[in-house]
């Protein structure tokens, strides 16, 4: 993140409310001098079908139709441009599509499977069948220790990351010209509670927490980021199955085609009714509340340009179309309408990985390393209710006398048997069933369940031991919180980090960014310094090595006081400060902290001069006038 060099308008290319014509979106730009032209109509080289015609006198219409085919065989090779090559590129996406969906194919099943044994309401794999909206999925009610634990990683990792109470970042700077400039400290201080605002009035937090189980659940999560006018910001949570992703050569997720369902209301008033296809323009109207399936693709643009003017000229392109109702890419034909073309600057979509694993494109989770013991959990709760079962209603031998009234076994009840000589009626099985044991077994999967989601490291926070001290819960926590620094890192990285660096831009381009302080250079880097409680843990081993050297200086400084000269002590105040994560507004300036020094200095040499002068006056008056002493 750096600077914003102009802060007003342009900063942030969101998209272009207008519509696009199939011929006017592939369309190629003209090489003539109107290059800069707006793109209100599809722009045409002139050796089009049109212009071919126009070579051509009036005549026989099959000789006609004979010469053009003849003139575009002899132009193929020319690069001329015709209109079949300003196809849709709802083709060249379905193409991409289908082989985004051949490599996702091994891990829709396992996902399916962690969801149907974890957390059944998660996931929406739209183009296999299921439907949004859709309220009959239940939970398992035999084993909940894996949904519970989910919960509370949950829980914990928006509460230890993005509390919406705490002041969980800040902006801050390495160089050390910049970070000693006057209001330098105070402006990034401003701007990071302005971000802070528009997170806390946007429904980020909401989205969050939803981000937070998709991780612990299936190892990848996706969020929309758009723009908004009332809040800056928007932010919408894409369930796993409807989104397929591509990295670059970095492993950075660039590329995201998402299908999605939306009522054809919506659509309609999101896109306009002249837009749509005939089905849906009939659906708005007849029944607007039916579903329609849409296609958003997010993909790099070749050639684009960060400051380009024209959204279609941005590093990212952005397709919105109707999805057809063939699966098959090679049968779908690419008549639907585009849309909506536009671009982004940056990419719009944080997709944050739990951990990744070589060239996988997808992350890997908690919840498959606990799937064996999930499912060996509720194949032995099974087997307890079953062993309880026996003990309460166990099978029984009766003789043939009650074989046609049965055997009542209600409290307080009579069987009446013909002939008791025929053999009494007792359980068929004897064995003696051991629940405790299994129970105590069932408790160890569990807890390695909960392991496996960290419980215990999330729970840390809401279970202290009233006896510890301050220092000691602090130590505990940060040898716990280093198991997490990984993924702590990748969060940092995937997530945190773009979504600080977009509402900075946003608000730039917006212009309510606090007035830039006098000497601060355009351009200047401004890194994230992460404060939550998960992220402080790095910083506590700081805050100790520091104690810990300056104790050992007090030791050595009462045999050899000479060594404090080595000590800086306003710098090592102020690394305390950054550290423990203090507020910059509540330190002074370096300019102020001199000038204060200054004032305290001649006031002490006022006073000594006044002492001074005061103790000669009394030395004068208890030696007597000068006729005195002669």
């Amino acid at each position: 993140m750096t600077t914003p060099r102009r802060l007003e308008g342009g900063m942030e290319g969101g998209e272009e409310r207008t519509n696009v014509t199939r011929s006017g979106a592939l369309g190629r730009r003209s090489r003539n001098k109107e290059r800069s032209r707006p793109w209100s109509k599809p722009a045409f080289r002139p050796c089009g079908t049109w212009a071919l015609l126009s070579r051509f006198p009036a005549g026989n219409p099959r000789c006609l139709s004979r010469r053009l085919d003849r003139r575009a065989r002899q132009v193929k090779g020319k690069r001329m441009v015709f209109m079949a090559e300003h196809a849709s590129p709802i083709r060249d996406i379905r193409r991409r599509l289908k082989q985004l969906r051949a490599d996702r194919a091994s891990w829709d099943g396992h996902w399916r499977e962690l969801r149907d044994h974890v957390s059944p309401w998660s996931g929406n794999f739209a183009d296999q069948g299921e439907r949004a909206n859709d309220g009959g999925k239940k939970a398992d009610p035999i084993e909940s220790a894996g949904r519970e634990a989910l919960r509370v990683m949950a829980s914990g990792m928006q509460g230890g990351l993005t509390p919406r109470s705490v002041r969980w970042f800040g902006l801050k700077t390495r160089d050390p010209r910049v970070r000693d400039l006057p209001g330098a400290g105070a402006w990034l201080d401003e701007c990071t509670q302005l971000i802070l605002d528009i997170l806390a009035r946007s429904n980020f937090y909401h989205v969050q927490g939803q981000v937070y189980e998709s991780l612990g659940l299936f190892g990848t999560a996706a969020m929309y980021v758009e723009d908004d006018f009332d809040s800056v910001v928007r932010f919408k949570f894409l369930s796993t199955g409807e989104y397929w992703i591509a990295d670059n050569w970095k492993g950075e997720v660039d590329t995201l085609i998402r299908i999605f369902q939306v009522t054809a209301r919506n659509v309609a008033e999101e896109f306009g009714e002249e837009r749509c296809s005939l089905q849906t323009r009939n659906l708005a109207r007849e029944n607007p509340d039916q579903y329609v399936t849409l296609v958003h693709a997010v993909l790099p643009r070749p050639g684009g340009r960060p400051d380009a003017a024209n959204p279609r000229d941005l590093p990212f392109a952005s397709y919105y179309f109707e999805e057809s109702a063939s699966s098959d890419v090679s049968d779908a034909s690419d008549d639907a309408p585009l849309l909506r073309e536009s671009g982004y600057r940056s990419f719009p979509f944080l997709v944050p990985r739990w951990q990744v694993r070589g060239s996988d494109a997808y992350g890997h989770s908690p919840a498959m390393d606990a799937l064996g013991d999930v499912k060996m959990a509720r194949e032995m709760l099974i087997d307890v209710v079953g062993m309880v079962n026996n003990i309460t209603h166990p099978p029984l031998q009766a003789p043939q006398g009650v074989e046609m009234s049965g055997v009542n076994m209600d409290a307080g009840t009579v069987t009446y048997v013909a002939d008791m000589r025929q053999g009494e009626i007792k359980p068929i099985l004897t064995t003696e069933y051991n629940v405790q044991n299994v129970q105590a077994v069932v408790r160890e999967v569990e807890d390695k369940i909960r392991r496996a989601f960290h419980y215990d490291i999330f729970m840390m926070f809401a279970g202290d031991d009233k006896t510890m001290t301050a220092t000691e819960i602090m130590e505990r926590r940060q040898e716990r919180l280093t198991q997490l620094g990984p993924v702590l890192e990748r969060m940092q990285t995937e997530i945190f980090g773009p979504l600080i660096n977009r509402v900075f831009e946003r608000c730039a381009a917006a212009g309510i960014l606090p007035p830039v302080p006098k000497g601060l250079p355009p351009g200047t880097d401004i890194e994230v310094e992460y404060t939550s409680a998960l992220s402080q843990a790095q910083n506590l081993s700081r805050i100790t090595d520091m104690q810990r050297f300056v104790g050992q200086l007090g030791q050595v400084a009462q045999v050899k006081p000479e060594v404090l000269d080595l000590l800086d002590e306003d710098r090592l105040t102020r690394r305390f400060a950054e550290y423990l994560n203090v507020p910059p507004d509540i330190l002074r300036e370096r300019e102020d902290v001199d000038a204060l020094r200054r004032e305290r200095a001649e006031r002490r040499q006022m006073m000594q001069a006044a002492e001074s002068m005061a103790k000669a006056a009394s030395d004068m008056a208890a030696a007597g006038p000068p006729e005195a002493q002669a």
